[in-house]
């Protein structure tokens, strides 16, 4: 399944991260003529280094171009990889944390769980529909840019990708809110994904009779489940601390 690719993403901080961390380079770099925003020369020098077109405007152009009224500067996004999980778990052997993704419709939530998967250097996302019909600059904003810096397959059929998963040695883990084998005091091998489910529905059945293992995180009795980016947070941090940091 492709996701829409056209996106143009405004603001110095989120253009510096996606030169120098994303995967694909941007098509070219827009700015407004006289722009003032801190760090615009420092972001522009390094996209003239990188030989990434630079194209100045005018303040109606500039606005009526990136849509957005107080933009100084903008990276247009060329197409997105379309990338295969077997393509990028090619080393059976090798130690892998992979993240699935079920059902997450809000696009802050995701923006959440993208920036903390990066920051937990997850080497590979799964996405199912919800998430590849969500705008691209919509989740490049949510979050600040990590979804450019990611590699990220998004699919219409998660319990395939659980095979192919599967077929790589990678232990498909679900995250329930009951039921599941204490996070903390599991073990985990070297080979993860953890499997988190959305908002409203959590996992489908479909998606959970496919995972390998099912694991709950603890909580007091007041609060039945943590929300989807708390849990996606907890279990791949709860990972990286098991793995020595």
């Amino acid at each position: 399944m492709s996701p829409p690719d056209a996106a143009i993403l405004t603001g110095t901080r989120l253009v510096e991260i996606v030169l120098r961390h994303g995967r694909r380079k941007p098509v070219e770099i827009v700015v407004l003529k006289e722009g003032s925003a801190r760090g615009l020369s420092r972001v522009v020098r390094l996209a003239e280094e990188t030989r990434i077109p630079v194209r100045w405007l005018d303040a109606d152009v500039m606005h009526e171009f990136t849509g957005r009224p107080s933009a100084e500067i903008a990276a247009v996004l060329g197409e997105r990889e379309a990338l295969r999980t077997e393509d990028l778990l090619t080393d059976d052997a090798a130690p892998a944390l992979v993240l699935v993704l079920e059902g997450i419709e809000d696009p802050h939530n995701l923006g959440d769980i993208l920036r903390t998967a990066l920051a937990a250097r997850v080497d590979l996302v799964i996405l199912d529909e919800h998430a590849g019909a969500m705008p691209r600059d919509l989740l490049a904003r949510s979050s600040a840019a990590a979804s450019e810096c990611l590699p990220l397959v998004f699919t219409g059929n998660l319990a395939n990708e659980l095979d192919a998963l599967h077929a790589r040695r990678v232990t498909t883990t679900a995250a329930v809110p009951t039921g599941g084998e204490n996070l903390f005091e599991a073990r985990f091998p070297e080979r993860l994904a953890p499997v988190v489910g959305g908002e409203h529905r959590g996992l489908s059945k479909r998606v959970l009779d496919k995972c390998r293992r099912r694991v709950t995180i603890p909580t007091s009795p007041e609060v039945q489940s943590l929300s989807a980016a708390s849990s996606a947070a907890v279990m791949l941090f709860e990972v990286v601390r098991k793995r020595g940091g």
